[in-house]
């Protein structure tokens, strides 16, 4: 791999919307995912890395 890369830092929203019988739509969405979707498309062949985690609080 050569070149840079862009990356991006945040959460991803899950999005389902409900479709005709029993399937489901899934999207995915939010400001920083967009983001680094368009800079990707934008940037050709260039990585892009989304970093993201999961808490481990009760709520």
């Amino acid at each position: 791999m050569t070149g840079n890369g862009v990356a991006s830092i945040g959460e991803c929203m899950l999005e389902l919307s409900g479709q005709a019988g029993p399937n489901w739509r899934m999207g995915f969405a939010g400001d920083t995912f967009n983001t680094l979707w368009a800079l990707h498309a934008l940037s050709g062949d260039r990585p892009a890395t989304y970093v993201s985690a999961f808490g481990d609080d009760p709520f």
